[in-house]
């Protein structure tokens, strides 16, 4: 499912659990950032394993990676608060740096994600959780980003590696934990 994404995965591991959310509520799916590898959950029982929830859920991933990229300092990692900043004001108009601290942020980049990656284009305004709304126009503007954040975040991490002792393991988008259809 994700190799027809429009935007970005990253190459970095995810882990794909195909059952409940681990805190008891009836969620769609959830996601868990993780030291060296972030799990996400999709829940069949409550409609979890759709291209819309799953998309969401890696919007989470590519935000957690992206973090982590620019609190490891990698070289060339300045982008990253920079760009969610960027695409921050699109979604709200007006931006400070605290906003990209808060679950509403996170909810609504991955919203964004989400549509960014299943959607080419869109004719109207969509909704989702949160207050999430984004416009044909914002999906012109935070869509380019988030694929111009990929490609830097490869770069990034390339020059992290060149100066690194330690290995990278790479993202697989095959490794999962139980059956993974649309």
């Amino acid at each position: 499912m994700v190799e027809t994404f429009l935007v970005p995965t990253l190459s970095h591991p995810v882990r794909i659990v195909i059952g409940a959310c681990p805190d008891g509520y009836p969620s769609q799916g959830c996601h868990a950032s993780g030291r060296r590898m972030d799990t996400i959950w999709l829940n069949p029982a409550s409609g979890g394993l759709d291209t819309e929830t799953t998309a969401h859920e890696m919007g989470h991933v590519f935000e957690s990676y992206m973090w982590n990229l620019r609190w490891e300092h990698r070289p060339g990692s300045e982008f990253v608060p920079k760009t969610f900043g960027r695409i921050a004001s699109v979604l709200f108009g007006e931006f400070n740096s605290s906003t990209l601290e808060t679950e509403v942020w996170s909810e609504q980049f991955a919203e964004s994600y989400s549509a960014c990656a299943r959607l080419p284009e869109l004719s109207e305004t969509i909704t989702g959780f949160y207050g999430f709304q984004m416009s044909p126009e914002q999906h012109d503007l935070i869509c380019p980003m988030i694929d111009e954040m990929g490609q830097r975040y490869e770069e990034a991490s390339m020059v992290g590696e060149a100066e690194s002792d330690s290995p990278r393991v790479r993202f697989r988008r095959n490794d999962t934990i139980g059956p993974l259809k649309p």
